[in-house]
């Protein structure tokens, strides 16, 4: 795998499922495509965020999901 041009950096915290789907579609849709988006959960008691991220991951491999404890 090459490594990307750019890393955009994503924080979720308790957003709501709509919330989340809007930024990380915001993000994909770009025309720009050589980049890898990294999102980083800061509270790992949302499950409806892992939930939604770990599907966005397998639909798109330039997204990188990291949990905060």
């Amino acid at each position: 795998m090459k490594k990307p041009k750019i890393s955009i950096l994503m924080a979720v915290y308790k957003e709501d499922k709509i919330a989340i789907k809007k930024a990380v579609d915001s993000v994909l849709n770009q025309l720009f495509r050589d980049f890898e988006l990294i999102i980083v959960l800061d509270f790992p008691k949302n499950k409806i965020a892992i939930d939604l991220i770990n599907n966005y991951m397998k639909k798109d491999k330039r997204i990188v999901f990291l949990k905060n404890k």
